[in-house]
């Protein structure tokens, strides 16, 4: 189920790049993949979640129905995982608040 997850990921990331839901549901599958390390998977989620929020983002003109299709997407996502991932996007939208910028892939 987990193969299935990660090439759903990736062609819904390749075919949907600006849909917050999907960079959701891509947080939601690295906060929970035990194939990574800790840090390596707290990377890739906090990579996610700024995502979400620069295509949620309160300037953004489309953000509320982005929103809106983003709780819909992860409504059956139940239980201490989603609490966990929600509070870490709560981090996220302050740092963001607060002038983080989205983790990139450019060289040091």
């Amino acid at each position: 189920a987990k193969a299935k997850a990660k090439a759903w990921l990736d062609v819904a990331l390749l075919h949907y790049p600006n849909e917050s839901a999907v960079w959701f549901l891509s947080a939601r599958y690295n906060f929970l993949n035990s194939d990574e390390t800790a840090e390596s998977r707290r990377e890739l989620v906090k990579r996610d979640l700024y995502r979400v929020i620069e295509l949620e983002g309160p300037l953004a003109f489309n953000g509320p129905a982005q929103r809106k299709r983003r709780y819909e997407a992860a409504k059956d996502f139940q239980g201490t995982a989603r609490v966990d991932l929600e509070a870490l996007w709560l981090d996220a939208f302050r740092e963001v608040k607060d002038g983080g910028k989205p983790i990139t892939l450019a060289g040091k």
